[in-house]
């Protein structure tokens, strides 16, 4: 189990680390066989938007684990 960090004492998986994953590993371009280019100003819309969903406080912060419910939205 190297490759976990992981203690037995504590959740696999945490709803908090699985956000900031997905935030950071979304692509600015959605779609790789567009047929019109992606203009440098879309670009830089795109990023500007993700830094401010960034900074974004939401409005009921995650919890410390899933339940049945949310571990069931994110899994679909």
């Amino acid at each position: 189990m190297a490759f976990l960090d992981w203690r037995p004492n504590q959740f696999l998986f945490w709803p908090r680390e699985t956000d900031e994953w997905r935030r950071q590993h979304r692509p600015l371009n959605y779609k790789a066989d567009r047929k019109t280019p992606v203009y440098q100003s879309e670009l830089k819309r795109r990023e500007r938007d993700k830094t401010a969903r960034q900074k974004r406080i939401p409005k009921r912060p995650k919890s410390e684990q899933y339940n049945t419910a949310s571990y069931r939205r994110v899994v679909n």
